[in-house]
């Protein structure tokens, strides 16, 4: 997995081999708020498009997430070493809980948390099997189970309704936050993320007049730029 901050410095080196950075236009967060965005976009459109194809050949919308989309972390008891979890009990809810490291990614029209894609126990541990947050009304009705059900809750939370046998590892997509240097993106189509992203910033870019051209000339033309924050023609004075 490679993370965000990587990735914008790769596309913004490959965007100035064309435009010097003297005045420069586009920053870092300018590249990094772009291949946050269009990972996120290549990642849904993938998903939906499976999701389609599924219900179309067997009536159902299930989707089998690729592995290479996924994190694994672990989950103990207590002590955890860097990239674990530690479970908790929430007193007010009665359940047992643990928090993710990174924000699960959400799906569009997704209500079953398909960016969580399962817990495994070690060894011999407890049968655990996933629900929607909308189907915990039911719980109560079931007949007496050792199944251990769990949900996703908010973006970083999963809830279990009975206390799960550690250790556990969660496996999920973690969301890409452009704020957060440190998100982890797949690397299988880090190169699409990064086309993409030039794409769109070679389109702005080449969409503005400035005051000087790469030799140092003045224009003749009238002068404008393109501003990214406001999303409109500037005339500079």
């Amino acid at each position: 997995m490679a993370k965000l901050s990587e990735i914008a410095s790769r596309a913004r080196d490959l965007f100035n081999q064309d435009y010097a950075d003297r005045n420069e236009f586009f920053d870092m967060d300018d590249f990094k708020f772009h291949c946050a965005a269009k990972y996120s976009s290549i990642l849904n459109g993938l998903f939906q498009i499976a999701r389609r194809e599924n219900k179309a050949e067997t009536g159902f919308s299930n989707v089998e997430i690729n592995a290479q989309w996924l994190i694994h972390e672990k989950v103990v008891a207590d002590k955890p070493a860097t990239g674990e979890s530690v479970l908790l009990y929430d007193d007010g809810n009665k359940r047992w809980y643990v928090k993710t490291r990174y924000n699960v990614f959400s799906f569009d029209f997704d209500s079953f948390g398909n960016g969580l894609n399962g817990i495994r126990p070690y060894g011999n541990g407890c049968n655990l099997k996933k629900i929607s947050n909308q189907e915990i009304r039911f719980y109560d009705i079931l007949p007496t189970t050792p199944d251990v059900y769990y949900f996703l809750e908010g973006n970083n939370r999963i809830d279990f309704l009975k206390q799960p046998t550690l250790p556990l590892t969660l496996y999920y997509i973690p969301e890409v936050l452009n704020s957060n240097n440190d998100c982890v993106m797949s690397d299988n189509i880090v190169e699409e993320v990064i086309m993409a992203t030039l794409q769109l910033m070679f389109g702005a870019k080449n969409g503005n007049v400035v005051k000087e051209s790469n030799d140092g000339n003045k224009n003749d033309t009238m002068q404008q730029q393109t501003n990214p924050q406001l999303n409109k023609v500037q005339q500079l004075g």
